[in-house]
């Protein structure tokens, strides 16, 4: 059975573990090439999640690799960005919870 991978930093990578996913935490674009490297070689890995900014400076070496490959099917996600006026992080986190668990918790 293929598995699902994630590709994030320290900010994306915390929210992609509250939803259940399998997450390798890179600091920087290189580091997160070399994970994905790692993940293409596995024939376990189906489908892995990756920060769009990351995908863009991933070496053309590896990106034409992983397109000769029917997987795992690389899809790039965009990093979240807070506009200013919107509410931020925990606002969104703490709407979500309470949509899904049915009352509203306060982080301290």
């Amino acid at each position: 059975m293929a598995t699902l991978r994630t590709i994030a930093g320290p900010v994306m990578a915390s929210g992609f573990r509250l939803a259940g996913l399998n997450v390798d935490e890179a600091r920087t674009a290189p580091e997160a090439a070399a994970i994905l490297d790692r993940l293409a070689a596995d024939p376990g890995t189906g489908v892995v999640l990756i920060e769009q900014e990351w995908f863009d400076a991933l070496p053309e070496l590896l990106r034409r690799t992983l397109e000769k490959q029917p997987v795992p099917i690389v899809v790039p996600i965009p990093r979240v960005e807070w506009e200013e006026g919107r509410p931020g992080a925990v606002s969104y986190i703490l709407d979500l919870l309470q949509r899904a668990i049915g009352y509203r918790v306060r982080l301290q």
